[in-house]
């Protein structure tokens, strides 16, 4: 498999990873997205989503613990 190949693969399963955790947490998050241009509205939920799980881990492991 090729760079640009795999770099493709990594992209498309990140994005779909990020998806699934917006739709589980915050549906508001993700309908506001909506309302930022296509250009940018996949990054600025991939980053929610990397910052959503940083945040379930911190509050609910040590809620858990």
């Amino acid at each position: 498999m090729s760079t640009v190949a795999s770099l493709t693969q990594f992209t498309r399963t990140a994005e779909s990873a990020a998806n699934e955790v917006i739709d589980a947490y915050s549906t508001s998050f993700g309908f506001a997205t909506r309302l930022l241009g296509r250009r940018h509205r996949q990054h600025v939920r991939t980053i929610y989503a990397l910052v959503r799980v940083a945040d379930e881990l911190v509050d609910g492991v040590t809620a858990e613990a």
